[in-house]
Protein backbone atom coordinates (compact mmCIF):
# COMPACT_ATOMS: atom_id res chain seq x y z
CA UNK A 1 0.00 0.00 0.00
CA UNK A 2 1.62 3.60 -0.94
CA UNK A 3 1.64 6.59 1.55
CA UNK A 4 -1.18 8.74 -0.43
CA UNK A 5 -3.45 9.06 -3.50
CA UNK A 6 -4.55 11.74 -4.84
CA UNK A 7 -7.54 11.98 -6.96
CA UNK A 8 -8.10 14.36 -9.67
CA UNK A 9 -11.45 14.64 -11.41
CA UNK A 10 -10.45 16.25 -15.44
CA UNK A 11 -12.41 17.45 -17.58
CA UNK A 12 -11.35 19.35 -20.85
CA UNK A 13 -8.92 21.42 -18.72
CA UNK A 14 -6.12 19.91 -20.14
CA UNK A 15 -3.46 22.28 -19.39
CA UNK A 16 -4.19 22.60 -16.63
CA UNK A 17 -4.40 19.13 -15.45
CA UNK A 18 -0.49 19.13 -16.57
CA UNK A 19 0.53 21.74 -14.21
CA UNK A 20 -1.58 20.00 -11.79
CA UNK A 21 0.97 16.41 -12.47
CA UNK A 22 3.92 18.42 -12.39
CA UNK A 23 3.61 19.91 -8.90
CA UNK A 24 3.36 15.87 -7.71
CA UNK A 25 6.73 14.19 -7.16
CA UNK A 26 6.99 11.28 -9.47
CA UNK A 27 7.77 9.22 -6.58
CA UNK A 28 6.71 5.31 -5.55
CA UNK A 29 5.07 7.04 -2.33
CA UNK A 30 2.42 8.81 -4.43
CA UNK A 31 -0.30 7.54 -6.67
CA UNK A 32 -2.13 9.71 -8.73
CA UNK A 33 -5.38 8.60 -10.15
CA UNK A 34 -7.17 11.84 -12.93
CA UNK A 35 -10.46 10.83 -13.36
CA UNK A 36 -11.69 11.88 -16.44
CA UNK A 37 -15.69 13.04 -16.30
CA UNK A 38 -16.84 13.02 -20.38
CA UNK A 39 -14.06 15.18 -22.09
CA UNK A 40 -14.40 15.94 -25.92
CA UNK A 41 -12.52 12.75 -27.61
CA UNK A 42 -9.59 14.44 -28.74
CA UNK A 43 -8.82 15.94 -25.41
CA UNK A 44 -9.14 12.36 -24.00
CA UNK A 45 -6.72 11.46 -26.21
CA UNK A 46 -4.10 13.91 -25.09
CA UNK A 47 -5.04 13.17 -21.34
CA UNK A 48 -4.00 9.24 -21.95
CA UNK A 49 -0.37 10.40 -23.51
CA UNK A 50 0.09 12.79 -20.41
CA UNK A 51 -0.56 10.11 -17.73
CA UNK A 52 1.38 7.63 -19.90
CA UNK A 53 4.41 10.23 -19.57
CA UNK A 54 3.65 10.35 -15.66
CA UNK A 55 4.72 7.27 -14.08
CA UNK A 56 2.97 7.15 -10.85
CA UNK A 57 -0.12 8.24 -12.44
CA UNK A 58 -3.57 6.15 -13.90
CA UNK A 59 -6.38 6.89 -15.94
CA UNK A 60 -9.42 5.62 -15.39
CA UNK A 61 -12.93 7.51 -17.36
CA UNK A 62 -16.46 8.18 -16.11
CA UNK A 63 -18.21 6.30 -18.82
CA UNK A 64 -21.74 6.06 -17.29
CA UNK A 65 -24.49 8.76 -18.02
CA UNK A 66 -23.81 10.54 -14.91
CA UNK A 67 -21.64 13.90 -15.45
CA UNK A 68 -20.35 15.14 -11.80
CA UNK A 69 -17.13 16.02 -10.18
CA UNK A 70 -18.75 13.82 -7.29
CA UNK A 71 -19.05 10.43 -9.16
CA UNK A 72 -15.64 10.79 -10.44
CA UNK A 73 -14.53 11.06 -6.75
CA UNK A 74 -16.58 8.38 -6.04
CA UNK A 75 -14.86 6.07 -8.93
CA UNK A 76 -11.08 7.07 -7.79
CA UNK A 77 -11.94 6.51 -4.13
CA UNK A 78 -12.95 2.91 -5.29
CA UNK A 79 -9.32 2.13 -7.31
CA UNK A 80 -7.45 4.07 -4.68
CA UNK A 81 -4.70 1.98 -2.57
CA UNK A 82 -3.38 5.11 -0.75
CA UNK A 83 -3.27 4.86 3.00
CA UNK A 84 -4.19 8.38 2.49
CA UNK A 85 -6.20 10.43 0.26
CA UNK A 86 -5.71 13.96 -1.08
CA UNK A 87 -8.72 15.51 -3.23
CA UNK A 88 -6.97 17.98 -6.12
CA UNK A 89 -9.09 19.99 -8.75
CA UNK A 90 -7.38 19.59 -12.07
CA UNK A 91 -7.15 23.41 -12.22
CA UNK A 92 -5.38 23.74 -8.90
CA UNK A 93 -1.91 22.73 -7.88
CA UNK A 94 0.06 21.85 -5.21
CA UNK A 95 3.15 24.29 -4.00
CA UNK A 96 7.05 23.98 -3.87
CA UNK A 97 8.00 21.45 -0.84
CA UNK A 98 4.30 20.24 0.04
CA UNK A 99 5.25 16.40 -0.15
CA UNK A 100 8.15 17.01 2.33
CA UNK A 101 5.88 18.84 4.71
CA UNK A 102 3.19 16.52 4.54
CA UNK A 103 4.88 13.55 4.41
CA UNK A 104 5.29 12.90 8.18
CA UNK A 105 2.35 14.46 9.03
CA UNK A 106 0.17 11.17 8.00
CA UNK A 107 1.10 8.84 10.58
CA UNK A 108 0.03 9.06 14.96
CA UNK A 109 -2.61 7.48 14.78
CA UNK A 110 -4.56 10.58 12.76
CA UNK A 111 -7.74 10.33 10.30
CA UNK A 112 -7.56 13.88 8.91
CA UNK A 113 -5.01 15.91 8.57
CA UNK A 114 -5.79 20.02 7.32
CA UNK A 115 -3.14 21.93 6.15
CA UNK A 116 -3.85 25.35 4.66
CA UNK A 117 -3.97 26.80 1.34
CA UNK A 118 -3.85 29.95 -0.56
CA UNK A 119 -5.93 31.10 -4.08
CA UNK A 120 -5.34 33.38 -6.98
CA UNK A 121 -7.14 34.71 -9.97
CA UNK A 122 -6.44 32.55 -13.02
CA UNK A 123 -3.66 34.02 -15.03
CA UNK A 124 -2.93 36.85 -12.64
CA UNK A 125 -0.89 37.13 -9.53
CA UNK A 126 -3.95 38.63 -7.96
CA UNK A 127 -5.07 36.77 -4.64
CA UNK A 128 -8.55 35.29 -4.60
CA UNK A 129 -10.57 34.68 -1.33
CA UNK A 130 -11.59 31.54 -1.81
CA UNK A 131 -8.96 30.29 1.06
CA UNK A 132 -9.97 32.99 3.51
CA UNK A 133 -12.65 30.88 5.69
CA UNK A 134 -10.74 27.35 5.46
CA UNK A 135 -7.54 29.08 6.15
CA UNK A 136 -9.42 31.43 9.65
CA UNK A 137 -10.43 27.92 10.71
CA UNK A 138 -6.89 26.04 10.90
CA UNK A 139 -5.19 29.61 12.00
CA UNK A 140 -8.32 29.67 14.98
CA UNK A 141 -7.42 26.30 15.87
CA UNK A 142 -3.44 26.88 15.61
CA UNK A 143 -3.32 29.57 18.25
CA UNK A 144 -5.97 27.94 20.77
CA UNK A 145 -6.82 24.53 20.30
CA UNK A 146 -9.96 24.31 21.73
CA UNK A 147 -13.14 22.18 21.71
CA UNK A 148 -14.98 24.79 19.78
CA UNK A 149 -12.64 25.73 17.26
CA UNK A 150 -11.65 22.24 16.34
CA UNK A 151 -15.03 21.74 15.79
CA UNK A 152 -15.35 24.33 13.36
CA UNK A 153 -12.81 23.07 11.89
CA UNK A 154 -13.63 19.52 11.75
CA UNK A 155 -17.08 20.83 10.41
CA UNK A 156 -16.90 23.87 8.60
CA UNK A 157 -14.10 23.04 5.69
CA UNK A 158 -16.74 22.10 3.09
CA UNK A 159 -14.35 21.21 0.17
CA UNK A 160 -12.73 18.76 -0.11
CA UNK A 161 -9.28 19.74 -1.02
CA UNK A 162 -7.18 21.59 2.18
CA UNK A 163 -7.43 18.27 3.62
CA UNK A 164 -5.65 14.26 4.01
CA UNK A 165 -8.19 11.89 4.70
CA UNK A 166 -7.10 8.20 6.01
CA UNK A 167 -9.26 5.69 3.30
CA UNK A 168 -10.09 3.61 5.84
CA UNK A 169 -12.50 6.22 7.37
CA UNK A 170 -14.05 6.58 4.14
CA UNK A 171 -14.04 3.02 3.32
CA UNK A 172 -15.07 2.25 7.64
CA UNK A 173 -18.15 4.60 7.26
CA UNK A 174 -19.31 4.23 3.01
CA UNK A 175 -18.30 7.84 2.60
CA UNK A 176 -19.57 9.27 -0.48
CA UNK A 177 -19.41 12.36 -2.42
CA UNK A 178 -23.14 13.20 -3.62
CA UNK A 179 -23.09 12.95 -7.71
CA UNK A 180 -25.03 15.74 -8.42
CA UNK A 181 -23.93 19.03 -10.82
CA UNK A 182 -23.55 21.40 -7.87
CA UNK A 183 -22.71 21.33 -3.69
CA UNK A 184 -21.53 17.96 -4.22
CA UNK A 185 -18.96 18.12 -1.46
CA UNK A 186 -19.75 19.61 1.59
CA UNK A 187 -21.82 16.57 3.00
CA UNK A 188 -18.62 14.47 2.24
CA UNK A 189 -16.39 16.66 4.13
CA UNK A 190 -18.80 17.37 7.22
CA UNK A 191 -19.29 13.70 7.35
CA UNK A 192 -15.69 13.18 6.97
CA UNK A 193 -15.34 15.55 9.91
CA UNK A 194 -17.91 14.33 12.03
CA UNK A 195 -16.20 10.62 12.01
CA UNK A 196 -12.78 11.61 12.46
CA UNK A 197 -11.43 9.92 15.71
CA UNK A 198 -8.50 12.25 15.97
CA UNK A 199 -7.10 15.51 13.54
CA UNK A 200 -4.15 16.93 13.05
CA UNK A 201 -3.40 20.79 11.92
CA UNK A 202 -0.04 21.83 10.17
CA UNK A 203 0.97 25.49 10.07
CA UNK A 204 2.14 25.18 6.39
CA UNK A 205 0.48 25.88 3.28
CA UNK A 206 0.04 23.13 0.74
CA UNK A 207 -2.45 23.94 -1.95
CA UNK A 208 -2.75 26.52 -4.36
CA UNK A 209 -6.99 27.09 -5.70
CA UNK A 210 -7.35 28.58 -8.75
CA UNK A 211 -10.57 30.57 -9.55
CA UNK A 212 -11.83 30.89 -12.75
CA UNK A 213 -14.27 32.78 -14.60
CA UNK A 214 -17.51 30.81 -15.41
CA UNK A 215 -16.32 27.79 -12.69
CA UNK A 216 -19.32 26.70 -10.99
CA UNK A 217 -17.94 28.18 -7.99
CA UNK A 218 -18.94 31.64 -9.46
CA UNK A 219 -22.29 30.55 -10.57
CA UNK A 220 -25.00 32.82 -9.35
CA UNK A 221 -28.33 31.45 -11.22
CA UNK A 222 -31.49 30.42 -9.29
CA UNK A 223 -31.30 27.23 -9.87
CA UNK A 224 -27.60 27.27 -8.61
CA UNK A 225 -28.20 29.18 -5.57
CA UNK A 226 -31.28 27.11 -4.15
CA UNK A 227 -29.61 23.58 -5.35
CA UNK A 228 -26.65 24.65 -3.04
CA UNK A 229 -29.23 26.08 -0.28
CA UNK A 230 -31.48 22.56 -0.38
CA UNK A 231 -27.98 21.01 0.68
CA UNK A 232 -26.61 23.69 2.78
CA UNK A 233 -30.05 23.09 4.69
CA UNK A 234 -29.83 19.53 4.72
CA UNK A 235 -26.32 19.56 6.19
CA UNK A 236 -27.09 22.16 9.11
CA UNK A 237 -29.88 19.57 9.79
CA UNK A 238 -27.47 17.09 9.84
CA UNK A 239 -25.05 18.95 12.40
CA UNK A 240 -28.45 19.60 14.82
CA UNK A 241 -29.14 16.50 15.33
CA UNK A 242 -25.41 15.00 16.18
CA UNK A 243 -24.20 18.00 17.65
CA UNK A 244 -25.51 18.93 21.62
CA UNK A 245 -27.42 22.33 21.29
CA UNK A 246 -24.48 24.09 22.60
CA UNK A 247 -22.41 22.77 20.25
CA UNK A 248 -24.51 23.50 17.21
CA UNK A 249 -24.71 26.87 18.16
CA UNK A 250 -21.01 27.16 18.07
CA UNK A 251 -20.69 26.34 14.48
CA UNK A 252 -23.94 26.70 12.68
CA UNK A 253 -24.63 29.18 9.89
CA UNK A 254 -26.48 31.99 9.21
CA UNK A 255 -29.42 31.63 6.82
CA UNK A 256 -28.81 35.94 6.29
CA UNK A 257 -25.98 34.73 3.58
CA UNK A 258 -28.65 33.27 1.19
CA UNK A 259 -31.09 36.50 0.95
CA UNK A 260 -27.31 38.65 0.68
CA UNK A 261 -26.66 36.34 -2.28
CA UNK A 262 -29.72 36.85 -3.41
CA UNK A 263 -30.12 40.60 -3.52
CA UNK A 264 -26.26 40.35 -4.98
CA UNK A 265 -27.74 37.56 -7.64
CA UNK A 266 -31.16 39.72 -7.96
CA UNK A 267 -33.31 37.34 -7.73
CA UNK A 268 -37.38 37.08 -8.01
CA UNK A 269 -39.36 36.73 -5.05
CA UNK A 270 -40.16 33.18 -5.44
CA UNK A 271 -36.27 32.86 -4.60
CA UNK A 272 -37.15 34.67 -0.98
CA UNK A 273 -40.59 32.54 -0.91
CA UNK A 274 -38.84 29.49 -0.83
CA UNK A 275 -35.53 30.83 1.47
CA UNK A 276 -38.53 31.87 4.09
CA UNK A 277 -40.98 28.41 3.72
CA UNK A 278 -37.53 26.03 4.47
CA UNK A 279 -36.50 29.35 6.92
CA UNK A 280 -39.48 28.40 8.89
CA UNK A 281 -40.32 24.91 8.34
CA UNK A 282 -37.04 23.50 9.70
CA UNK A 283 -36.75 26.54 12.38
CA UNK A 284 -32.99 27.66 11.08
CA UNK A 285 -31.01 30.56 12.77
CA UNK A 286 -30.94 33.88 10.49
CA UNK A 287 -27.82 34.90 12.16
CA UNK A 288 -25.08 32.52 13.25
CA UNK A 289 -23.95 32.79 17.28
CA UNK A 290 -20.47 34.05 15.29
CA UNK A 291 -21.56 36.62 13.43
CA UNK A 292 -23.62 38.05 16.15
CA UNK A 293 -20.50 38.53 18.11
CA UNK A 294 -18.83 40.15 15.25
CA UNK A 295 -21.99 42.57 14.88
CA UNK A 296 -21.96 43.10 18.67
CA UNK A 297 -18.22 43.77 18.96
CA UNK A 298 -18.60 46.68 16.09
CA UNK A 299 -21.48 48.27 18.59
CA UNK A 300 -19.38 48.46 21.23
Amino acid sequence: MKPLSIIIPHKNDINNLKRCLKSIPNTNEIEIIVVDDHSDQFIKEEVKEVCKNVGNARLIENLTNVYSAGKARNMGIEVSTGEWIIFSDSDDYFVDGWWENIRNCVDGGYELVFFKTISQIENTDQESNRHFIHNELVEDYLVDKNSTNELRLRVLTKPPWGKAIKRTLIIDNDLKFLETRVAEDARFSLLCGLKASKIKVINNIIYNITEREGSLSNDQSEVYLLETFNEWVYNQLILRNTLAKKEYRSCCSSTLKWFQRGITSKMGLGYYKILTIKLIKYRLPIISVSLRKRLLSKIK
